[in-house]
């Protein structure tokens, strides 16, 4: 209600010409007035906001039976609300049981996940992942992972490979760098369906795995393994 209020003599204000702001009695205290006030409403839309992300906090971690039995997905959810939590908030539950049993969980699964980037700039980025790598890489082109900007992916043609095994089941996420693309995974094609250039499954059997080229001429940017739900 004051927010609407509040907007409403501003907007009221904003839209007089300059010589009528300057006919208006206490002008400078107007200004001031209005300056202090959207500061005022300013803190009591950060406090809303901040009780909100408490409750929904609270919500998720109320929720948690056991955090053993959670997946990484919903560990992640549970992260993502305590980041939104006041700094006080955050003080308060960072050495809370359950809280600090599911980031232990998320650590477990992000011990056992591998992320293989595969670019121009630092081949080793897949081999240290352990992909084994045959194909040339496109200098034209670039593509973003968490941040951080790569050159030269690899190009998928006709005699590019690229080879590695995982020890249990996985989900799979390759990136290829056309929206649409296609790529074969032990000779099976797999196509971006959602068009938003990833190619997602959700489970892959443990074993020696490959990947080569489908149709087109896509690029492969990187692959993250995690443990199948």
């Amino acid at each position: 209600m004051y927010k609407r209020q509040y907007q409403s003599v501003k907007n009221a204000y904003d839209a007089l010409t300059s010589a009528q702001q300057s006919e208006v009695t206490n002008r400078d205290k107007l200004a001031i007035g209005l300056e202090k006030l959207a500061a005022i409403l300013a803190e009591i839309e950060t406090a809303e906001k901040e009780a909100v992300a408490l409750a929904e906090f609270e919500a998720a971690l109320n929720g948690v039976a056991d955090a053993t039995a959670l997946s990484k997905a919903e560990c992640k959810a549970i992260i993502d609300l305590y980041a939104k939590l006041s700094s006080a908030k955050q003080a308060e539950y960072a050495e809370n049981a359950t809280y600090k049993a599911v980031l232990e969980k998320y650590t477990e699964y992000a011990s056992l996940s591998v992320v293989a980037i595969f670019t121009s700039d630092n081949p080793a980025l897949a081999t240290d992942a352990g992909f084994t790598v045959s194909g040339k890489y496109n200098s034209k082109a670039s593509f973003e992972y968490n941040g951080t900007t790569y050159k030269g992916p690899l190009k998928l043609e006709s005699a590019t490979t690229v080879s590695f095994t995982n020890a249990i089941a996985n989900k799979i996420t390759i990136k290829i760098g056309a929206a649409g693309g296609q790529i074969k995974l032990d000779g099976t094609a797999y196509k971006d369906e959602d068009n938003d250039g990833l190619i997602v499954i959700d489970s892959l059997a443990a074993g020696d795995h490959q990947i080569t080229k489908a149709s087109g001429d896509p690029n492969l940017c990187y692959i993250e393994l995690e443990p199948a739900a």
